[in-house]
């Protein structure tokens, strides 16, 4: 999916999502799959590298 489409997308939800009233539980919601991708991607949670 292209940068520009995304943008669209997002955009498009938040006027949705704003003009029902929403905006606050979709902000929240964001705001957790941020950190739930952010604890993820540490490296701890990685492997650690063979030494020889």
């Amino acid at each position: 999916m292209g940068l520009s489409k995304l943008i669209s997308l997002s955009l498009t939800l938040a006027f949705l999502a704003g003009g029902i009233g929403n905006l606050p539980w979709v902000l929240k919601q964001v705001r957790k799959g941020q950190f739930e991708l952010t604890q993820e991607s540490k490296t701890s949670k990685r492997p650690k590298a063979v030494k020889m």
